[in-house]
């Protein structure tokens, strides 16, 4: 102990000594004459020996602690330069925990390092990749970058009404007026409670859209392009067997109407207009007519009393499929006489909601029925609109007054329906190849990685850059989930220890292996950081309508930390 004077000194002694003995029944005793001696065992080091009873100690100092080892990965953003010195990349938001290490990870630091322009992220149902999915759909879009999410189960779509509604979504009547598209207007009891937001927020339910709003040439800025996506459509919408018997009065008729626009387009050009004007004028053929065209052919063949049988034949089994193909849900978004392509409008947020859409369970085309091929070509129908909704236009950069592309990116849920046939592959190659150059990056969610993984190591016998940068593992249910997933952590799927490290208990709910753009790996602990992001991204049916019964704050400053579980457990 210690005091300013002796007196004071005293009076502390003393009423430790009482306190203890009534506490603790601790008898305290003064030393006599060994201040000195007390005073040099408590000082640090060895000096100064003073030669007082040296074999002896009077105080034993015991100091307790508890070692916690912890052990993390380095991983995530960094920089790096070329060959002229330029620094390339950067370090972007906080997405998690690797051990104790933070990690970050923006989208487009892989393709501004001459990496591909892919992210890939997997998991069972329930452990965590949508929630990732929604976290980097809401950092970058806040960031700036134009975002199109492809939702089939609508989980963007929430995120996004949460955050601009707030407890309103917990209303009956809301998710009626979302379907038609009329909230946050001045027709509706439903306001935002964060009119910024919302402002920079569209989401479109497919179901809702008007008749022909897939049509090939209405999603396709190239008539002849639209051509070729016509006959994947077709293709994939009847199956390759049927197409197969059908495909040369499809293709004749594709060629007829394609034809027909050429000499639409000649004919203003010949009255005066220009190439530009005149593209503009001339209606483009549209899937419709193409149906109307075989139609046309099989009457000519009825009444031609020399037309062949077999060609009869062809003709009514193109007509007989492709009518019953128009009266299949969903199937009127690709057939209008006159399609109605969405407006482009640049806004930081798009979600593409694909409400009722039923996606295929096996992933094994050859077992699709009628019903998941529909599903199938709509999903790959929707990615192409998707991916011409992301313009290339210049535009002056906020910050730097350059003019400059704006980055964007295109979030692709349930992206095995699209990756299981090869139109669908080929489609996705294209948009990760062009990525890079388009400054847009392409991040799929799905529970299967094998078409993935097919598509990277095409890319690897071509001898071309891996297009995944990045790609995020959660938890696989068993050790052979585990071996399909290790190839896109660039590990061994022999390897016991890889595998176990895709498994509980290693991994859990919320918590993944990442590998990252340098191809290094680390379990990282994904974190929201925030209770509002907590409750926004809350895909639980049971547990979301009581987390989102509370509004989140406009000023994203007045957000929450999660500070502890306690936080947690008062949210669920």
């Amino acid at each position: 102990m210690s005091a300013p004077t002796v007196e004071e000194l005293n009076r502390r002694t003393s009423e430790l000594k009482k306190h203890l003995e009534r506490q603790a029944g601790v008898e305290v005793l003064r030393a006599k004459r060994l201040q000195w001696r007390l005073i040099q065992e408590a000082l640090p080091g060895d000096e100064p020996k003073v030669p007082i009873a040296p074999y002896q100690r009077i105080q034993s100092l015991e100091t307790f602690g508890v070692g916690l080892p912890t052990a993390g990965v380095n991983i995530g953003d960094r920089t790096s330069r070329d060959r002229s010195g330029h620094v390339l990349g950067w370090k972007g938001p906080f997405i998690g925990w690797s051990g104790r290490f933070p990690v970050h990870y923006a989208l487009h630091v892989g393709p501004a390092r001459n990496m591909g322009a892919g992210v890939a992220c997997a998991g069972a149902s329930g452990g965590g990749k949508s929630s990732l999915g929604l976290l980097k759909f809401w950092q970058e879009s806040e960031a700036g970058t134009e975002c199109v999410a492809i939702d089939p189960k609508v989980d963007f779509a929430q995120m996004c009404y949460y955050l601009a509604f707030g407890a309103q979504v917990n209303d009956p009547e809301f998710e009626r007026e979302a379907a038609e598209g009329t909230i946050g207007t001045a027709y509706s009891k439903f306001q935002p409670v964060n009119a910024e937001f919302w402002a920079e927020t569209r989401v479109i339910d497919l179901l809702k859209s008007h008749d022909g709003v897939l049509d090939p040439w209405a999603i396709t800025p190239d008539v002849h392009a639209g051509r070729l996506v016509a006959e994947t459509m077709f293709a994939g919408f009847i199956g390759q067997q049927m197409w197969q018997r059908v495909q040369v009065p499809v293709t004749v008729a594709m060629e007829t109407v394609v034809d027909r626009y050429d000499q639409r387009l000649q004919a203003l050009m010949a009255q005066g207009a220009g190439a530009a004007q005149a593209a503009a004028s001339a209606p483009r053929p549209t899937a419709w007519e193409v149906v109307q065209d075989i139609e046309d052919q099989l009457a000519a063949a009825r009444d031609d009393a020399t037309s062949r049988a077999d060609k009869l034949a062809e003709l009514e089994l193109a007509v007989t499929v492709l009518k019953s193909l128009r009266k299949m849900p969903y199937a009127r978004l690709a057939f209008a006489k006159e399609p109605r392509p969405f407006e482009a409008t640049r806004r930081r947020r798009t979600v593409i909601t694909l409400r009722g859409l039923e996606l295929p369970q096996d992933d094994n085309p050859d077992n699709w029925q009628a019903p998941d091929r529909l599903a199938s070509t709509i999903l790959q129908m929707v990615m192409r609109m998707a991916s011409q909704m992301l313009d290339v236009k210049l535009e002056q950069h906020p910050v730097t007054g350059l003019m400059a592309i704006r980055p964007k990116a295109l979030f692709v849920d349930e992206s095995y329906v699209v990756t299981a046939t090869p139109a669908g592959r080929s489609l996705l190659q294209r948009a990760l190849k062009q990525g890079r150059s388009y400054a847009m990056v392409v991040y799929l969610i799905t529970q299967q990685v094998a078409d993935l993984i097919r598509i990277e190591d095409a890319e690897a016998r071509e001898g071309g850059t891996n297009q995944i940068h990045s790609a995020f593992m959660f938890l696989q249910k068993s050790v052979e989930e585990a071996r399909r997933v290790a190839p896109m952590l660039k590990r061994d799927p022999d390897d016991p220890r890889v595998t176990a490290s895709l498994m509980e208990p290693h991994l859990e709910t919320g918590v993944c292996m990442y590998r990252d753009a340098d191809n290094r790996v680390g379990t990282t602990e994904i974190d929201l950081v925030f209770m509002e992001l907590l409750r926004a991204t809350d895909t639980n049916p049971k547990t979301r309508p009581s987390r989102q019964a509370v509004d989140p704050p406009a000023d994203v400053a007045l957000w929450s930390f999660q500070t502890d579980m306690g936080d947690l457990e008062v949210a669920a």
